[in-house]
C-alpha cells in the first residue's frame, strides 16, 4: 500500500522499500509484549523520518537515477542491519516474544491476524481517501509531469517528501507486524529481492488504484504457490522437467496482466496532468472541465502559466481561450 502511494501516486521509483520494513521491524523488536502496538507505530515513525531524508534526492533527480539512489539506501541499510549489533543483533538478529493486546497473547498467526487488521484496514482506507484529496491530486500531477505541476502551483518539495514519508511509514508498520509474525528479526528477511517483489506487486496490480496494489500482492504471492501445487500433483518424474517452465508461465501471466493495464492507461498527458493539478482548486472548477485546460499542457511553460492564471479569472480565461484557439493549440 505504501509503495503504491509512492510509485502509483507520486510516480517516484523506489528499490529500497525492504530496508524501510527492516527499520520498522528492528524498532518494533525493542518494544514487545504489551507494548507491541506502540513499537509498531514507533517503527513506522522512524521509517517515515528516514523516508523523508531519502526523498531529498528526488527533488533533484528522477527516473533511473532516483532508483539508483534508493538502491544505494537498500545496500546501506543491509550493511547497518548486519554490523550494528547493539541495536540489530548483527547477522544473528533479534528474537522477541509474541505481541499482546489487552492481555491477549497473539502467539499464533490466526490470533495475530486481528492485529494486522487493526493496522491494515485504517491504512488502506486512509490511502484510498488520500488519493481523492488535494494532496492526492498533487501526487498525480507530479507523477504525470513535474513542470506542469509546478506551473499549476503544486509545491514539488512538499509533495515528493510527503509521498516518501507516507510510503516509508506504511513499510515500517508492515515490518513491525512481520516481526510479530516471525518472532525474530534478521537481515535475511529484507534483501533487495523483497523490494523488487513489492515493486512488481504494484505494477501488476495497477499503479493507479489502492485496491490494485492489494490484488497485485495476492497475484505475485499466490500464483507461484498454485503453480508449485500443480507441478507437484503431476508426480516427481515431471517435477524436475517442469520446474523451469513454472517460472516461464509465471512471467507470461504477468505480461498478460500488464498488457490490458498499459492499454487502459494510454491517456494524453496533457489532460491527465492538468486535471490532476486543478480539480482540487474550487476557483478553477469550471475551467478545468473545458478543452482549454486540457490543451493548455501543449503550450510552452510561460504560455501555459499565463493560461493557468487566466483560468482563475473569467475575463482572462476568455482572453486566453481566444489566444489558444488562434494558435491552434500548439
Amino acid at each position: 500500500l505504501g509503495l503504491h502511494l509512492l510509485v502509483g501516486g507520486a510516480g517516484q521509483i523506489s528499490l529500497g522499500h525492504a530496508a524501510f520494513m527492516g527499520v520498522g521491524a528492528y524498532a518494533a523488536s525493542h518494544l514487545t509484549g504489551p507494548l507491541a502496538p506502540l513499537g509498531i507505530l514507533l517503527g513506522g515513525g522512524i521509517a517515515a523520518f528516514l523516508g523523508l531524508l531519502l526523498g531529498l534526492p528526488s527533488l533533484r533527480i528522477k527516473g533511473v537515477y532516483l532508483a539508483i539512489a534508493t538502491l544505494a539506501f537498500q545496500f546501506l541499510a543491509d550493511y547497518v542491519f548486519k554490523t550494528w549489533e547493539a541495536v540489530t543483533g548483527g547477522i544473528r538478529g533479534r528474537t522477541l516474544p509474541p505481541p499482546e493486546v489487552l492481555g491477549l497473547v497473539l502467539d499464533t498467526p490466526e490470533k495475530l491476524w486481528y492485529l494486522v487488521l487493526l493496522f491494515a484496514l485504517p491504512l488502506f482506507f486512509y490511502g484510498k481517501r488520500l488519493l481523492m484529496t488535494r494532496a492526492g491530486r498533487a501526487f498525480r500531477a507530479v507523477r504525470d509531469n513535474d513542470l506542469s505541476a509546478r506551473v499549476a502551483g503544486v509545491d514539488l518539495t512538499r509533495t515528493k517528501l510527503l509521498a516518501f514519508a507516507l510510503s516509508a511509514f506504511y513499510a515500517g508498520v508492515a515490518g513491525g507486524l512481520l516481526a510479530g509474525l516471525y518472532k525474530a528479526v534478521t537481515p535475511e528477511y529484507f534483501p533487495l529481492s523483497v523490494s523488487i517483489q513489492y515493486l512488481a506487486m504494484v505494477i501488476v496490480g495497477g499503479a493507479g488504484t489502492v485496491l490494485g496494489a492489494v490484488l497485485g500482492a495476492f497475484f505475485v504471492l499466490l500464483i507461484p504457490e498454485v503453480l508449485n501445487s500443480f507441478v507437484g500433483a503431476l508426480g516427481p518424474e515431471y517435477a524436475a522437467q517442469l520446474a523451469a517452465w513454472r517460472n516461464v508461465v509465471f512471467g507470461g501471466l504477468i505480461l498478460l496482466f500488464l498488457s490490458p493495464a498499459a492499454a487502459a492507461e494510454e491517456i494524453p498527458l496533457e489532460g491527465n496532468a492538468v486535471l490532476g493539478a486543478f480539480q482540487g482548486d474550487p476557483d478553477c472548477a469550471e475551467g478545468v472541465k473545458s478543452d482549454t485546460c486540457i490543451l493548455s499542457f501543449r503550450l510552452s511553460g510561460k504560455a501555459a502559466k499565463l493560461l493557468f492564471e487566466g483560468l482563475r479569472d473569467e475575463a482572462r480565461r476568455e482572453e486566453c481561450t481566444g489566444s489558444l484557439e488562434k494558435g491552434g493549440g500548439n
